[in-house]
């Protein structure tokens, strides 16, 4: 992923309300906007702004295949340390997505996870993961629109 995804240093800001964050559901249930629990006190955690067209993943449902690439309309939203975001560069971001989720891609990559109790995927963890890519963007191109007509689409921008 080193040619891939790098992390950006992140915008840490004080939200206001639950409506300026973002969360990634689990079994790519996508990038959706609000919070996953109603446990939330606003001003206890640090967040972070991310930006539309990001990588984003949950450290600890990563195996849950809670990831997703952040759509445009919540470009600016907020998500903590635990659910971080990473530029993409030189491949298509829905081809980087679609071969992410893959199960035999993210089932395979469980052995990296570290940690007591609840095992996470870091970033630096997640840089470090090969991906088999065509350096042809049009391939990538093609190879995308093959899973879109195959009916996966759960993600497609």
């Amino acid at each position: 992923m080193r040619d891939y995804l790098f992390i950006l240093d992140s915008v840490k800001e004080p939200i206001k309300n639950e409506n300026d964050l973002l969360t990634v559901k689990l079994n790519l249930g996508g990038v959706k906007s609000g919070i996953a629990r109603k446990t939330l006190e606003i001003g206890s955690t640090n967040y972070y702004k991310r930006y539309a067209g990001q990588f984003i993943y949950g450290k600890q449902n990563f195996f849950n295949v809670g990831f997703g690439i952040i759509p445009n309309d919540m470009n600016g939203k907020f998500s903590s340390g635990d659910v971080p975001s990473l530029n993409i560069k030189n491949i298509d971001k829905n081809f980087l997505y679609f071969n992410m989720s893959r199960p035999d891609y993210w089932k395979s990559k469980e052995s990296y996870s570290t940690g007591t109790g609840s095992k996470c995927i870091h970033e630096k963890t997640l840089l470090n993961f090969d991906i088999n890519v065509t350096q042809n963007c049009k391939e990538q191109e093609k190879i995308r629109n093959i899973f879109f007509l195959l009916g996966r689409t759960d993600y497609f921008q």
